[in-house]
């Protein structure tokens, strides 16, 4: 078997960092000669008992150490290389081994053993070192005639690579197939190599090694034989047109033979915030074994490794053709034995080799083509395209991986793993409602600079315009294909846009801040992260309060820290709200309060409420609208307050300035010392509004003095702030005041929020609609006045008798720009005896003129009369309603049409038959204050034989929700039930709504209504409503009930109510409104 030749490198000696599993190192004289058994692998076959010297060995081991493998033993037993090129040591008889200079003498190598416990033990260990080239004290002989094997040529390539051009131009990969086959190479060669991997990853290192054994191969010239086929008409089937798609452009002329071995080491760093550290430490961590270095220095090279291993995520890919087996199976692939393997690859190919290439060679080579090619026919040359197609290789490559990152961002934001950032004002101005996703594949048309919006339909938008752009790119191929010209005509505009600028186009996609690792995942003192000094930290902190100030001059030490706080919960929260510059007294004895800390983007604000009381403001409210009311100060209890409420806002209306009014109480003794406190607000809006929040009179002084409201104020002054956002409003505040008895609100500053832009629709209103509402406490549309009214059934054409149904149409007397809130309710019942008792008042429409109802008498009930008594409730006062029915099969059903207008949530409790139902009732925007609920009866389902006892009540009322309940006495049930419900300000009762209920009992049989109003008086006669709340009647006589109510007067409330000829009732109670 001839002797394979060795690859020519450098043998230097060094010393091993060992670890606790490598407890020894071995360095061996390059000088010396050893005696080794060479052992056989995969595909190659090698004398035993063959005498090879250091520096053979030098030319099939890579530069560097030679290692024993991590869990080895020193037992004699092959390491890596061993198994490769043989045991260095003392085989024993059995394995071949001869004997040899005893280790004493100097034509063996010493094998020492130290153990390094530290690193700075390493330098106390005696070592020989390189300065420069190293010094061959050795003579050789060269013997012209021992064999040495086939003659080959080898290419070794290292290095790092940015693009996946330049990889596929080293191992002669078509970037027009990439493109076509849609992955590198098609399914040859190529295929290996993940392109997304490539483009994620940091780092590409790429290992080439191409082997050519030489072979001399005379053969005769090949002879050119054309198709003989032909059509049915007679012409031949290959003509000029066809030529090229059925023989090509060149013909095989015969094969390379040899070998060829591709690694791709992709490595994609975890912590990019030390991503040049890290690549500097690889670059040498992947070079080092070229250069000659010292122990504490290939020591350090070790650690740099380990933290690399720690600080990225590593992809080999590695193909190798020829060879056979180029390492031992169990051993994994890492950078080491990737560098093993490349340097023993030429003398494994010289004894397995196999055919890497076909030699492609031009039909115009041919003698015999040149004398029988048609005429006209010219060959295409494809040489000057290749640099575009690997241009365009990159460019769909790019694409490629964009497109599987904009779906994996996606993918995030919907699983809340990801957030997106909104664009800053001035790309927002760039954002088109279509940038260029549906444009037809293939045009030349100008790429499209427009951002894609910052949402998911952004992105979903982004995806299909990646998609497009693949499109193109394949087009561009096909054209090339067919006019390889084109390549290198400078009039040809490419039809596809540059993948670094569409990716400027895309939002930017990143991690929510609770969800971000504290440490970065390499830890370590080679590329660890120095620790933030005192300086730095406080510009880190400043540049914090600047993402949500624009003034941070203007904010105290600790609204910068409560900001900081803040951002540090979320930092992306200064792409949604800025804050202004505070104004006002900072002292640290009042009570703080900062909107920042709980508001979210999407909310808006539905109205804004001021007390103003001695010329100074006491009381701030914003309401939102999810019905969130946040309070600053103490609401005034003073007639000779001044209240404002500035809301609702139009569609599109946003405040666009403010200012604030702040000044000092003048004392009057002059030893007294006064606070700055808040005086005045005024917001302005982009429809022309004004809210003016300042006290009844104001007049200046003497002195340069301001009276407000009888108080005179020194030091005025006033802070204008104008909206930071192209599209933002007021959305909170923050500052100091004191929510005492006698509320002040000391220091204040504006909250500003990024909206939506104004939309085509919110543009033109009424003039009613955007009337100027400054001292105004009410909205700007015209308010809406309360009407009532009754009627009896039969007076509308109901027909007495049983099962006897019919739709009532009800006109108000006024109409109404929109259909009102409407209450309506059981005033009078007329049912016969011993018969199943069911009326019902039924909501059938809603409109602005009037309203429909269905009366009925159902489920084989006889009814003689049904009377309803209506509602309608004004626009200018929160006020909610909604009904609640309970079915015959025990659910709950919440009505939620113009005539309730509630947020009701649903409740099960009921059942068949039930005697008592309980359900919780949600307002749709939360009162100030708990308000007062009214019920009473719309329907009742009553097929017991016995007496009917319904009654319904509130309970557990708050804020936002209460509890309705209705129940019978004695356990009796019934088959369903529907009750209606009002909720008004508790801060209203006694004033515009006065309600309350009265009860008459069997012995009194009837009832005058004869009550004085509580309260404050009606400036004007209010309109009135009753209804049946409660009923105990018994089952043996007919149930013959009536209740009217009027005011005439704006002090006294006037009516009647009971039962009539023999009904039996234990008692019944009524339930009335007021209301002006």
């Amino acid at each position: 078997m001839a002797q394979r030749n060795a690859i020519p490198t450098a043998w230097t000696r060094q010393k091993e960092l060992i670890t606790a599993s490598q407890p020894s190192a071995v360095l061996m004289d390059s000088a010396e000669k050893a005696k080794v058994e060479v052992a056989s692998t995969a595909g190659d076959t090698v004398k035993k008992d063959e005498t090879v010297t250091a520096s053979k060995i030098a030319g099939k081991i890579s530069p560097g150490t030679f290692k024993e493998p991590q869990g080895s033993k020193s037992n004699g037993h092959a390491t890596d290389a061993d198994e490769a090129y043989g045991k260095v040591g003392a085989p024993t008889e059995k394995e071949g081994a001869i004997n040899g200079p005893k280790p004493d003498t100097p034509e063996l190598a010493t094998f020492k053993t130290e153990t390094a416990t530290r690193l700075t033990n390493l330098g106390k260990i005696p070592v020989e070192r390189f300065n420069g080239m190293p010094e061959q004290t050795q003579k050789y002989e060269f013997d012209p005639t021992a064999p040495r094997g086939q003659s080959q040529t080898v290419t070794y390539t290292s290095r790092f690579v940015d693009r996946l051009s330049d990889v596929m131009d080293e191992m002669s990969v078509s970037g027009f197939l990439s493109i076509k086959a849609g992955k590198v190479g098609g399914s040859g060669k190529g295929s290996f190599v993940d392109s997304d991997k490539f483009k994620e990853s940091d780092l590409n290192f790429y290992i080439s090694v191409k082997v050519v054994n030489q072979t001399i191969n005379l053969k005769d010239a090949s002879v050119f034989n054309p198709l003989r086929s032909e059509s049915k008409a007679g012409a031949p089937l290959v003509d000029v047109n066809n030529f090229r798609q059925v023989y090509g452009d060149s013909y095989i002329s015969g094969f390379l033979e040899g070998g060829e071995f591709n690694a791709l080491v992709s490595m994609k760093i975890l912590d990019k915030a030390k991503i040049k550290d890290i690549q500097a430490a690889a670059t040498i961590a992947l070079t080092v074994g070229a250069l000659p270095v010292g122990v504490e220095g290939e020591a350090d090279v070790g650690i740099t490794r380990a933290h690399i291993d720690a600080s990225t995520e590593t992809t080999i890919q590695v193909s190798w053709s020829g060879g056979g087996h180029i390492k031992p199976m169990e051993q994994q692939w890492d950078i080491q034995s990737l560098m093993t393997a490349a340097s023993r690859f030429p003398d494994l190919v010289a004894d397995c080799p196999q055919r890497t290439y076909a030699i492609l060679t031009k039909y115009d080579a041919l003698r015999s083509f040149v004398a029988s090619k048609p005429a006209s026919y010219t060959p295409i040359q494809y040489e000057n395209a290749q640099i575009y197609t690997n241009t365009l290789l990159d460019a769909f490559v790019s694409y490629k991986s964009l497109y599987k990152r904009v779906g994996e961002h996606i993918f995030g934001i919907q699983g809340k793993t990801l957030v997106l950032i909104p664009w800053s004002d001035e790309d927002s101005k760039k954002v088109a409602n279509d940038p260029g996703a549906r444009s037809v594949a293939g045009s030349k048309d100008t790429p499209n600079n427009e951002k894609f919006e910052a949402s998911l339909n952004g992105l979903s938008d982004a995806r299909i315009a990646i998609r497009r752009q693949l499109a193109r790119i394949v087009n561009e191929v096909d054209l090339i294909e067919n006019d390889p010209k084109l390549a290198t005509d400078e009039t040809h505009a490419e039809p596809y846009q540059s993948p670094v600028s569409f990716e400027m186009r895309l939002p930017t996609v990143d991690v929510p801040e609770n969800l971000r690792p504290r440490t970065g995942p390499s830890s370590g003192r080679g590329i660890a992260a120095k620790p933030l000094t005192e300086e730095e930290q406080k510009e880190a902190a400043a540049e914090a309060v600047e993402s949500l100030s624009s003034k941070p001059s203007q904010l105290d030490e600790n609204e910068k820290a409560t900001f900081i706080s803040i951002g540090q919960v979320n930092p992306q929260l200064g792409a949604y709200f800025k804050v202004s510059g505070a104004v006002g007294d900072n002292l640290g004895d009042t009570k703080s309060f900062n909107n920042l800390e709980f508001l979210k983007s999407d909310w808006k604000v539905r109205s804004i409420h001021t007390d103003t009381i001695d010329g100074s403001l006491c009381y701030l409210a914003v309401k939102y609208d999810n019905g969130l009311l946040v309070e600053m100060g103490t609401p005034a209890s003073q007639n000779r307050a001044s209240v404002k409420t500035f809301g609702r806002f139009a569609p599109g209306e946003r405040v666009t300035s403010a200012s604030i009014e702040y000044g000092r109480r003048k004392p009057k003794d002059i030893k007294e010392t006064m606070r700055t406190q808040i005086l005045g607000l005024r917001f302005h809006t982009n429809r022309g509004r004004n809210l003016i929040a300042t006290a009844r009179e104001s007049k200046l002084g003497t002195g340069r003095t301001v009276i407000r409201d009888n108080t005179e104020y020194e030091d005025v002054k006033v802070s204008f702030f104008d909206v930071p956002f192209n599209t933002g409003s007021i959305a909170g505040f923050f500052g100091r005041g004191d929510d005492g008895a006698q509320g002040k609100i000391y220091r204040l500053g504006i909250i500003w929020c990024k909206l939506p832009g104004t939309e085509e629709g919110d543009t033109e209103f009424d003039l009613n609609e955007i009337a100027d509402t400054v001292n105004s406490t009410g909205n700007a549309s015209s308010p809406y006045e309360a009407q009532c009214g009754s009627f009896k059934a039969t007076s509308k054409g109901w027909k007495p008798g049983k099962n006897s149904i019919m739709d009532v149409d009800v006109q108000y007397p006024r109409a109404y720009p929109s259909p009102p809130k409407l209450l309506y309710g059981l005033s009078i019942i007329d049912v016969e005896k011993q018969q199943n008792r069911c009326l019902s008042l039924r909501h059938r429409e809603a409109r602005a003129d009037g309203f429909k109802v269905k009366v009925s008498a159902f489920d084989d009930c006889r009814g003689h009369e049904i009377g309803c008594n209506w509602l309608t409730l004004p626009n200018d006062m929160h006020l909610e309603t909604g009904m609640v029915s309970v079915q015959s099969a025990g659910q709950s059903v919440s009505n939620q049409s113009n005539i309730s207008q509630s947020g009701s949530s649903h409740s099960d409790s009921g059942r068949s038959g039930s005697s008592a139902f309980e359900q919780q009732i949600w307002f749709s925007s939360a009162f100030d204050s708990p308000p007062n609920i009214v019920i009473w009866i719309q329907e009742f389902d009553w097929k017991q034989t016995e007496s009917i006892t319904i009654k319904c009540v509130s309970e557990q009322v708050s804020k936002n929700s209460f509890f309705l309940n209705i129940y019978s006495r004695a356990n009796r049930r019934w088959e369903g039930v529907r009750v209606q419900w009002l909720a008004y300000p508790a801060e209203e009762d006694g004033k515009r709504v006065k309600t309350g209920t009265s009860k008459v009992e069997r012995a009194q049989s009837e009832r005058k209504l004869d009550e004085q109003f509580y309260g404050q008086p009606f400036r004007n006669p209010p309109k009135t409503f009753i209804a049946l709340s409660d009923i105990d009647f018994g089952y043996n006589n007919d149930l013959r009930f009536y209740s009217e109510v009027s005011a005439s007067t704006i002090d006294k409330l006037s009516g009647s109510f009971g039962m009539r000829g023999d009904t039996d009732m234990e008692h019944a109670v009524v339930q009335w409104i007021a209301i002006e």
